[in-house]
């Protein structure tokens, strides 16, 4: 069974005791540990690496999550230039996307820009 398996099948536990197995499984995947002589060079650590430290997502820097984020968007822009070719093509009305929080940010830093000064 994998990690993910493991961890749905105690969760989908409709009794207490999911709560205790849960504990004990993330106890044991931090007392197994594996030795350097098993583990590729970028994973060791001092002596090893214990199965929770292997097991958890690896950390991004902060320019792979710039990377990630620019990604997302060109994703979203892709999936709305879609939506708007079919509502084009179907000769509806296009629904354009309008994403507040952008609009905020840029008003925002349109007004620092001209020197206005107001609360927030």
């Amino acid at each position: 069974m994998t990690q993910t398996m493991i961890l749905t099948e105690i969760n989908s536990l409709k009794t207490p005791a999911k709560y205790y197995l849960a504990d004990l499984y993330h106890a044991i995947a931090d007392m197994i540990e594996v030795p350097n002589s098993l583990l590729p060079e970028k994973l060791r650590g001092k002596t090893g690496r214990s199965c929770a430290e292997l097991m958890a997502p690896p950390k991004l820097t902060p320019r792979e999550i710039v990377k990630l984020e620019a990604k997302e968007r060109e994703i979203e822009k892709e999936l709305r230039l879609e939506s708007y070719c079919a509502d084009s093509n179907a000769e509806r009305e296009i629904r354009f996307h309008e994403d507040e929080l952008r609009l905020y940010r840029n008003q925002i830093t349109f007004a620092n820009l001209i020197g206005m000064e107001f609360d927030e």
